[in-house]
């Protein structure tokens, strides 16, 4: 005689599976996952944030509402000189954007 079955959690790149049910749930969900969501980028330049907008459908994109960027500063330090321009160019790919954070990141000693 077996025991009682165990529960197995499954890896997290099934957790959005559900979004491929249908259609319906897809959108439904659409608007919950994009527009409730901080998307917070950190890195050492700004290509993954344009690489995400990039790949983003129309519809999400109207959707984002909230994004940070963490800039880990080279040796030099301070911001790059294409900050400004790519605050704008954020702004301007996302039309629902109401929040966009872009800042330093601060190493503690």
């Amino acid at each position: 005689m077996k025991g009682p079955r165990r529960f197995q959690a499954k890896p997290d790149f099934y957790a959005l599976s559900i979004l491929r049910v249908n259609r319906y749930i897809y959108y439904e969900a659409l608007e919950v996952l994009y527009s409730e969501k901080i998307f917070h980028f950190i890195g050492f330049n700004y290509s993954p944030v344009l690489d995400f907008i990039r790949r983003l459908g129309a519809d999400a994109k109207k959707l984002i509402r909230r994004v940070r960027i963490t800039l880990i500063p080279d040796d030099l330090g301070g911001r790059p000189s294409n900050h400004d321009l790519l605050c704008t160019v954020i702004h301007d790919y996302l039309p629902g954007l109401h929040t966009l954070h872009a800042d330093p990141w601060i190493w503690m000693d």
